[in-house]
């Protein structure tokens, strides 16, 4: 009889580990489920911010392609304007080259000769039969020796086309009276340094004509 009641509750006591076992088994399942929620709950973002990230990333893409097709745009223009500018640079060269080509030919047209002279300062002087310049002036002439005045720019032409010295390259040294509607003009070649006085007679609807110029060691008034 004891050992039937010692039986049982050695059953009982084993029914009760279990029970509690059991119990402690579904306390820890769901502390475990709670925390995983909690996880849930705390970092929902995780997989969203990889999302925003890969977004990002293919938004700084784009905007690099096209921050590179405008670079290439800004290229291709100033690729263009050098293109323009080369141009422009040739253009001008041709057309001081024909100038230049202009007044050689003028030069050589007027058949231009060797004369004496027995002026120490000058090296060699030269007469021809150039052509008159051509003047917008009408009416009575009187010689305006003012800079920047028609008579002014019509006798350093002139002398420009004798001598063979572009425009561009002259410096006017002086020009003064020599006579009734007369002058002499004597300038320097720039590139060359040389003195050129020119001598200039006036034609009444055809400007200024120069009747013979020296080259001269020195400007004298």
């Amino acid at each position: 009889m004891s050992n039937k009641i010692q039986s049982r509750s050695q059953r009982n006591k084993n029914n009760n580990n279990r029970s509690d076992l059991v119990l402690k088994l579904s306390i820890g399942l769901l502390v475990i489920a709670i925390f995983i929620l909690l996880l849930e709950f705390i970092y929902p973002g995780s997989n969203s911010s990889n999302e925003t990230d890969l977004v990002l990333g293919s938004n700084e893409e784009s905007e690099s392609v096209v921050i590179d097709t405008e670079s290439s745009e800004e290229s291709e223009e100033d690729e263009s304007i050098e293109t323009v500018e080369s141009d422009e640079t040739e253009e001008s060269s041709e057309s001081e080259a024909e100038i230049s080509s202009e007044v050689t030919s003028e030069e050589s047209d007027a058949d231009i000769r060797e004369i004496p002279s027995n002026d120490p300062n000058v090296i060699k002087a030269y007469a021809a039969d150039w052509e008159p310049i051509g003047t917008t002036q009408s009416g009575t002439h009187v010689t305006d020796y003012n800079d920047g005045s028609a008579d002014r720019i019509e006798i350093k032409r002139a002398a420009s086309q004798a001598t063979g010295v572009p425009e561009d390259d002259i410096v006017e040294y002086w020009v003064g009276n020599a006579g009734e509607q007369r002058v002499t003009a004597t300038i320097m070649q720039v590139s060359t340094g040389k003195y050129f006085k020119t001598y200039l007679t006036w034609n009444d609807g055809k400007g200024w004509q120069v009747t013979r110029y020296d080259e001269i060691r020195t400007v004298v008034q």
